[in-house]
């Protein structure tokens, strides 16, 4: 009997592409490693900033707004379409379906498809005295425990397993009273004492979760499972730092995403521009496993070859790049934002040099949306108070050379002469067409934004938009649970 290949998802919360695979500096031997063995994407988009969403695109193929998920699982948001959800689809197909960590795209990880849940309390996280190290070494022993005792000889019985670490999401161990550290801090962040130290603490979750990451792909390796697993290492968004989570720019958007398919020993990349909505046709294709269900509402006719343009593209399989990682596999990558803390919606199209943005609703900057922290306040308010830099402010609708302008500062939509596609080519940008593009998705996904403001669920905690603190809605929660009878 032919076995069937397993899986293994190794997911980092709030990593971004801060690893030295993408040039960040920062030492992680064992995603260096393990991108010696993979192909490394690197220009890879999430769909969402934010952390629920995010998942949901990845696991699902759709986009947050199709899969019913616009906020956080633990302030109230859930994922509307569970029947899409991977766990789902795998244990169809007859996989072993494991899950070690985080979860973030229900409230309880029992609403989805897995067999077991193996590991820490997967709801540690939002308890009191939580201390993110000692959990996801626990969830790591518990991985490299799963995998070494599975059978490599059983044909049988082919395995998903999806482990989700903390880190490097706050809290980071930030020592106040330390010495600056001799880091440079993320470009668009000021260069300081406090934003080096903080930044610094940040690392040190970095080195710690690529410690545990190479523990679990060691054990993959030692066990004989190997050569016989695809493995994917990626992130949910950009790093929690202000200008980056939770904003529709590369900061927010760009994600690490390595993919080591079986028997694989090379190194393999691509610039290709993907999305993380196109891994879950990867796997499928990948696995062989039958077609998808309940395919709606998205629309497959952007030609990559230049032609006419119907649209952003849904999910596509990479595996293709394997073949020619030159190829271009999808023209635009779209993303959204909805809830975070606070609601703030914004929808984006990126065709790989432009990006367009679009604010719904007044364009301001949210700042519950951005995690308190001395680097918050010194960004925002320079101790509060100061007025917010200019470019601090996004604009309804802005669209961005990334080329030129990765931090997103310069909105060409407002420089003389600006009005529509080019007169020539590379005279002027697409204007027209990516407005276009990004308005036919919308209608194409019934992206209920369409419709105005979307509501957040009954009981969902949702902060006021001109509230100061990320922690807003975490305080309306702990009233909530207080005053029940």
């Amino acid at each position: 009997m032919k076995r069937r290949p397993n899986l293994l998802i190794i997911h980092a919360h709030d990593l971004g592409r801060h690893t030295s695979v993408y040039g960040a500096g920062v030492k992680t031997p064992a995603l260096q490693s393990f991108a010696e063995q993979s192909m490394v994407f690197f220009n890879a988009w999430s769909c969402a900033p934010t952390c629920s969403p995010s998942r949901a695109a990845l696991l699902t193929g759709r986009y947050p707004h199709e899969a019913g998920m616009l906020g956080l699982a633990h302030l109230g948001f859930s994922l509307e379409r569970t029947d899409l959800h991977l766990s789902e689809e795998l244990r169809r197909a007859g996989y072993e379906t494991v899950l070690a960590g985080v979860q973030h795209e229900v409230p309880d990880h029992r609403m989805l498809s897995y067999d077991r849940t193996i590991g820490a309390d997967p709801h540690a996280p939002y308890m009191d005295a939580f201390d993110p190290p000692t959990w996801d070494r626990d969830n790591a022993a518990a991985a490299e425990a799963f995998i070494r005792e599975a059978d490599p000889d059983d044909a049988t019985a082919p395995w998903f397993l999806f482990w989700g670490l903390f880190e490097p999401h706050r809290p980071f161990d930030a020592e106040p009273g330390a010495d600056a550290p001799a880091v440079a801090v993320p470009v668009g962040l000021p260069e300081t004492a406090a934003v080096r130290r903080e930044y610094a603490a940040f690392l040190r979750s970095v080195r710690r979760a690529d410690v545990l990451i190479g523990r679990v792909l060691a054990a993959l390796d030692r066990s004989g499972h190997g050569t016989n697993t695809m493995v994917i290492v990626t992130s949910d968004h950009g790093i929690d730092f202000p200008r980056y989570k939770c904003t529709l720019s590369p900061g927010g958007l760009g994600v690490q995403l390595m993919i080591r398919r079986p028997g694989q020993l090379t190194a393999m990349h691509t610039d290709a521009l993907v999305s993380t909505v196109d891994v879950f046709p990867t796997i499928r294709e990948e696995l062989e496993l039958p077609a998808a269900r309940n395919d709606t509402g998205n629309i497959d006719g952007d030609a990559v070859d230049g032609a006419a343009v119907d649209g952003v593209a849904p999910g596509r399989s990479l595996l293709s790049l394997w073949d020619n990682p030159e190829q271009p596999v999808r023209r635009y990558a779209a993303a959204e934002m909805n809830y975070h803390v606070a609601y703030d919606p914004a929808r984006s199209v990126f065709d790989g040099r432009y990006h367009l943005v679009r604010h719904h609703g007044d364009a301001r900057v949210v700042a519950p949306n951005i995690s308190d922290s001395p680097v918050k306040d010194l960004v925002l308010s320079g101790g509060r108070g100061a007025p917010l830099s200019p470019l601090m402010v996004p604009p309804r609708e802005g669209l961005y050379d990334l080329w030129f302008d990765p931090l997103q500062n310069t909105n060409v939509l407002a420089e003389p002469g600006v009005t529509g596609d080019e007169v020539l080519p590379g005279l002027q940008p697409p204007v027209d067409r990516l407005r276009s593009v990004l308005d036919r998705w919308m209608v194409a996904t019934d992206d209920p934004l369409l419709a105005g403001a979307v509501p957040a669920p009954a009981g969902a905690a949702v902060a006021p938009r001109d509230a100061y603190s990320s922690t807003t809605a975490d305080v309306m929660i702990a009233e909530r649970k207080e005053t029940r009878p």
